[in-house]
């Protein structure tokens, strides 16, 4: 597509994570198995095809962390 960079901006990371502190991004990031680069600021970078493979189902997936409800251990 015209006018798409290799990598999501900013402003689409934010979107996708939900988060505007770049920490943030990266714990969710990693949560949710997607691959990125941090640059010499700490800025994560993803590259767009890694988003659409995750978007379109091609991804990892998601696995329970322990700050995740145990839905399961509730008797």
């Amino acid at each position: 597509m015209q006018g798409q960079t290799t990598f999501i901006t900013p402003e689409e990371t934010e979107e996708l994570t939900g988060y505007v502190r770049r920490p943030a991004q990266t714990r969710w990031l990693e949560r949710h198995g997607f691959s990125f680069a941090l640059t010499r600021s700490g800025r994560p970078i993803v590259l767009r095809a890694e988003m659409e493979r995750h978007l379109l189902g091609n991804g990892h997936t998601i696995t329970p962390t322990e700050d995740c409800p145990h839905w399961d251990r509730i008797a």
